[in-house]
């Protein structure tokens, strides 16, 4: 499915980057798009856009340091005792090349899961005097974001110059993901699917066929799990 919509958050993660120091942050249910914008986003601006998940820290840091050698050649060929290591030689390598960033973290939450430290580590990051290339994360946990980014007495509160929800697609956009062209099919639609743009790519090859897509909705809705 084509990227829809988003050009306002797109802005936003854009004005992120003018800032001095820059560090952004957004949250939202699953399925809600995150990930899609975030990649659309680090290839408009030339970005590194990397995917935490839920492995143990050590494994963690090297499969983001898999990622990051896409950029930093030999990024990967040795092993980061802790995050601050990973940090501080990502902030090196940015800065012999000129690349400003974003470093962009999808699913923060896993990392923090599995070492309660990455808040403290990021925090001493963003604060310190070494520059560092632009920073953006993001989270599926509402809970865990507000307790690391949010709450007045979170490792990175205030520190984001861009923070918000990401909120479902608004329905005008349904006719075009699943061209359907009159009304009446579109408010229908999306009595179905609502504004949750993963549901629409697994719903468009129904077509009109909205009644097939509700005979067929069990088996969606595995899909979608």
């Amino acid at each position: 499915m084509d990227f829809l919509d988003r050009e306002e958050e797109l802005l936003r993660l854009d004005a992120s980057l003018a800032q001095p120091r820059p560090f952004a942050a957004i949250w939202g249910r699953r399925r809600v798009g995150k990930s899609r914008l975030l990649i659309e986003w680090s290839r408009r601006c030339g970005g590194l856009y990397t995917m935490a998940d839920p492995s143990v820290p050590a494994v963690q840091r090297r499969y983001l340091a898999e990622t990051v050698a896409r950029r930093f050649p030999r990024f990967a060929d040795v092993e980061y005792p802790d995050w601050r290591s990973f940090l501080d030689r990502l902030a090196d390598e940015a800065r012999a090349t000129g690349w400003r960033g974003p470093f962009i973290i999808d699913e923060l939450p896993y990392l923090v899961q599995a070492d309660a430290s990455v808040p403290g580590a990021l925090q001493n990051w963003l604060d310190g005097e070494r520059p560092r290339p632009a920073l953006a994360v993001s989270g599926s946990s509402q809970q865990m974001m507000y307790g690391a980014v949010l709450a007045a007495d979170a490792p990175l509160y205030g520190r984001a110059s861009e923070a918000f929800a990401l909120r479902p697609l608004r329905p005008g956009y349904l006719g075009e993901a699943m061209d359907l062209a009159d009304a009446r099919s579109q408010v229908v639609a999306y009595a179905l699917w609502g504004g949750l743009p993963r549901y629409w790519e697994l719903a468009a090859p129904f077509g009109k066929d909205l009644d097939g897509a509700v005979d067929a909705a069990g088996v969606v809705r595995k899909k979608w799990r």
